[in-house]
């Protein structure tokens, strides 16, 4: 299955969680500007606002760092999650062998709970490998149709 073969609420579900981590690094952004890293001098005809030293320090460097590693943690979370319903995969079951690494591939599958698929994440020391999504179909529905002209 290729990307753009998945379901939309796989990538609406990816683009919700880095609008959320754009929001949540703007408020706290903002929130800070406004009460922490602000120094205010009076003058006669004007009140001049400067920022300080710590301020431009958050604005250009600590509040990039927040989003780029919640934006990390949200692109982690969405790797492990259905391709079809964008649920989190459930049931790792461990495969493979760490003492034949040439023969039989150390790795982890992961199963989505509704039947859409299985994902299995291969362990490689030298090179990372995509993690391989494979759909089951509709075999839910195999079952039921069976059931169905069992009775009938």
């Amino acid at each position: 299955m290729r990307p753009g073969d998945y379901g939309w609420r796989y990538p609406a579900w990816m683009a919700a969680k880095l609008v959320l981590v754009t929001l949540i690094t703007a408020a706290v952004y903002g929130v800070a500007r406004l009460t922490l890293f602000r120094l205010n001098y009076q003058n006669n005809r004007f009140d001049l606002i400067q920022l300080t030293f710590d301020g431009i320090l958050l604005g250009f460097w600590i509040v990039p760092m927040i989003w780029i590693g919640l934006a990390a943690v949200a692109l982690h979370d969405q790797k492990l999650r259905c391709r079809t319903c964008a649920r989190p995969l459930r049931m790792p079951v461990d495969e493979g062998s760490y003492a034949t690494l040439l023969l039989d591939h150390p790795g982890t599958e992961y199963v989505c709970p509704y039947g859409h698929g299985a994902l299995k994440v291969e362990v490689w020391l030298s090179s990372r490998e995509a993690p391989r999504w494979r759909t089951f179909g509709d075999f839910w529905q195999e079952l039921f149709r069976s059931s169905d002209q069992t009775r009938g």
